[in-house]
């Protein structure tokens, strides 16, 4: 679509006045920014992905030993439990419990082989904003 847009200001370059040009550049313009703002937007999967990815940076700020937000750490472990499925197997909150947990470097392996495994058939649904598993993906790529 750009290159069509580049050869219609290329044709219009040459006849009549800046002024006569100033509608034509303007449609070029606003035309590619469209576009462009477009292709920023991300999709589902990517979002999907993002999401992951900030988690699981919670837990491994967590592990090594940096301060975590208690509500972001909360919301990490939330995260992993309900998209997984897989239940972290002693869940500490940061007041009253130790951090981390002693078994939360083996939780962090399941839900990245999980993740391994899923990665291209996870979605984000807007209607229950959560992390999904798009079932028909996930089946037409075990056949």
């Amino acid at each position: 679509m750009t290159t069509l847009l580049q050869k219609l200001v290329v044709t219009h370059a040459g006849s009549g006045s800046i002024r006569s040009r100033v509608p034509l550049l303007l449609v070029v313009g606003v035309t590619t920014i469209c576009c462009n703002m477009r292709s920023i937007e991300s999709s589902p999967d990517q979002k999907a992905r993002e999401l992951w990815l900030r988690n699981e940076a919670v837990l491994e700020n967590v592990l090594s030993g940096r301060e975590v937000d208690p509500d972001d750490y909360t919301r990490a472990i939330d995260f992993f439990n309900t998209t997984t499925g897989i239940k972290a197997r002693e869940f500490n909150t940061m007041i009253g419990g130790r951090l981390p947990s002693e078994h939360l470097v083996e939780d962090l392996e399941a839900w990245r082989a999980w993740y391994e495994e899923n990665k291209k058939v996870i979605y984000f649904d807007e209607e229950s904003k959560r992390v999904r598993v798009d079932k028909d993906r996930k089946n037409a790529r075990q056949e």
